[in-house]
This record gives structure tokens, C-alpha cells and sequence, in this order.
């Protein structure tokens, strides 16, 4: 989520999917992870509108060659233009430096929610690939091993939702169709509705066989699903996490997943966290990393629970929205 900075002098589009902005002149553009043709496009057609700023990039940036690689370089906000804009493809906002985009007169534009349908579909793929066995024994029957274990229905079951925000609302949603009780846990009092029933935590731990983790990365988040916070749960469970990687200790993770306390866990995201998973590690792989990987208890994937051709085609139209009416209305 750090500011990618492109030249006109650079390809329109990087191997990573980013979209760049071509210009008339050889000044630079700040672009997100996901700033797509829309947003390029509608840039470089009012670049000479009348009052209309340059959008250029600020502070420290991250620029990437035509090979693909990454190489830290800090800019001169100095020499830029007064006027910025970014626009961030994430719906979360822990990553940016609301400090330096202050000093620099940054404007963030930021939409919550745009891709909540696609985290809750993943979430709810999620639940059923672990409570039905189906990764795992699609992986054994391409190793020619026919073992007939579908798992355990969800009817009847418990699902508990943590973060009852945007994403955890869509999630809930979706499984008004599958006979569950749905009980969600949040900070923030009387955000229940009509699909989830928000409890006390002590409730919550003592009624849900599914955990599905929906909050922001915050102080209070960090490290949050560590061997306390599990033992506390008076059932084993099945866990999900489309939210943020650091709000689970993975070691102690590994330990609740050799011991029975969780039955399986999807993550989409890592507490190692990083750009790729080339870059994950710079010297050995974490021993718990490492049994995450071999086991056949966990499914892993490479943060893309939000991240489908619908909802970058729709953030990017709503950023180009926020841009037009912030900057050229």
C-alpha cells in the first residue's frame, strides 16, 4: 500500500496488474495498488484542465522498474506540485501515513465497504471448503488417494462474526440461507441487525463453532487471536480471517491447530505479511509458518479475498468519481 510512483517513460500497465498514467511531460504520478484504466485515463484527459492540479507523488515512494522489482527511493515534496491527490485501492487505511499526508497536503480518497460482497463470498467459501473437507480431499484424490470424508454439515451450527462493520455485515448475509445462529462481537454497541445477534464476548465464546475475523488493524487488534484469547473458547472451533494478518499470533495459532482447540483455519492474510510471498522472508522461514504450509488443516491464500475483477473495476470507478468531484467539479 505504499505510493507507487510511474513515469510516462515506463509500460501503461506492470506485470503486477498496477495501472500507470501516461503524461504529456515527464513529471510523475501517484497511483495505488489498484488505480486502474479508469482512473489513468480520466487523469491524463484533465491534466490541462483549467485549475485542475498535478498529481504527482510525495514523500517516500516506491518506484518499480520495467523488470518488476522493487527499490525504495524518497522524494523531494518540495519539488512537486502544492496540490496532490492518492487514491489507495484497499479499504483499509492502516498502511497510510496520515502524518506525512498532512505536512504535505495529501487528500485521501478512500470508499469503505466497495468490496465487501467479494470478502464475503470468499469468507463464505471458506467456511464450507473447511466444515466439508472439500480442499483436502480434492488435494488427496490428485494423489490417487480416495478417502470419503465430507466433513460435518453447518446446519444447526454457530457462526461467529468479530468486526461487525461493512464486511461483517455482507457475511452475515449470506448465510441467512444456511440454518445457522449467527452472533456477532463488536467494540462498538448496537451494531446487531436482523442477520446477526451481537453478544458479549463471553457469550460469543461459549455458543460459536465458526470464528470469522472482520476487523480493522488497530492497537487493539494486533495480536489479538493469541493462546489466551483461544483457550477462552469453550467449544473447538474452525477459524477465518479475511481482515488483517497481525491480529493472529501464528506460533500460538499452531499451537491451538496441534492440540485440537481449532479443528482448521483459513487465512487470506499473514502475519508476515509483505508484497509477495517471494519476498515474505528474508532469511529462514518461521518454523509456524512452515507447518501452516504442510498441513492439511489450514487453507491459504494470497490476500484476494477483495480482490475480484468486479470490485477493482468498481473501486476504481469510484475513486475516479471522488477525484472528479473533489478536484474538477
Amino acid at each position: 500500500s505504499t505510493l507507487k510512483t510511474f513515469t510516462s517513460s515506463e509500460s501503461s500497465t506492470s506485470n503486477t496488474g498496477t495501472t500507470t498514467i501516461a503524461t504529456a511531460d515527464n513529471s510523475t504520478v501517484a497511483v495505488s495498488d489498484s488505480a486502474h484504466t479508469f482512473v489513468g485515463t480520466f487523469l491524463d484527459q484533465n491534466r490541462s484542465v483549467a485549475g485542475g492540479p498535478s498529481f504527482t507523488d510525495f514523500n517516500t515512494t516506491v518506484k518499480r522498474p520495467q523488470d518488476g522489482s522493487n527499490s525504495a527511493r524518497r522524494a523531494n515534496p518540495s519539488y512537486y506540485s502544492t496540490y496532490f491527490a492518492t487514491s489507495f485501492g484497499g479499504v483499509g487505511l492502516d498502511n497510510i501515513n496520515f502524518e506525512d499526508c498532512k505536512k504535505y497536503n495529501v487528500n485521501i480518497l478512500h470508499k469503505q465497504g466497495v468490496n465487501k460482497r467479494s470478502v464475503s463470498e470468499m469468507t463464505l467459501g471458506f467456511m464450507i471448503g473447511l466444515a466439508r473437507n472439500i480442499f483436502v480431499t480434492s488435494n488427496l484424490l490428485k494423489k490417487g488417494i480416495w478417502k470419503k470424508d465430507g466433513g460435518i454439515q453447518l446446519s444447526g451450527k454457530t457462526v461467529g462474526i468479530i468486526g461487525y462493520g461493512n464486511m461483517g455485515k455482507s457475511f452475515a448475509q449470506k448465510l441467512k440461507g444456511f440454518n445457522v445462529e449467527v452472533l456477532c462481537y463488536d467494540i462498538a454497541p448496537n451494531v446487531g441487525d436482523d442477520y446477526a445477534r451481537q453478544v458479549t464476548l463471553k457469550e460469543f465464546r461459549s455458543k460459536v463453532d465458526v470464528v470469522s475475523l472482520h476487523t480493522p488493524q488497530t492497537v487493539l487488534t494486533v495480536n489479538m487471536i493469541n493462546t489466551e484469547f483461544i483457550k477462552a473458547f469453550k467449544k473447538s472451533f474452525w477459524l477465518i480471517n479475511t481482515a488483517r494478518g497481525k491480529s493472529l499470533v501464528t506460533e500460538d495459532l499452531v499451537v491451538a491447530l496441534k492440540n485440537g482447540k481449532i479443528l482448521g483455519v483459513a487465512l487470506d492474510v499473514l502475519e508476515y505479511e509483505k508484497s509477495s510471498f517471494e519476498n515474505l522472508f528474508v532469511n529462514q522461514m518461521p518454523e509456524a509458518f512452515h507447518y501452516l504450509i504442510n498441513s492439511d488443516k489450514v487453507l491459504l491464500t494470497p490476500h484476494i479475498a477483495g480482490w475480484t475483477h468486479q470490485s477493482k473495476e468498481s473501486l476504481a470507478q469510484i475513486l475516479v468519481a471522488k477525484i472528479k468531484d473533489k478536484f474538477y467539479s
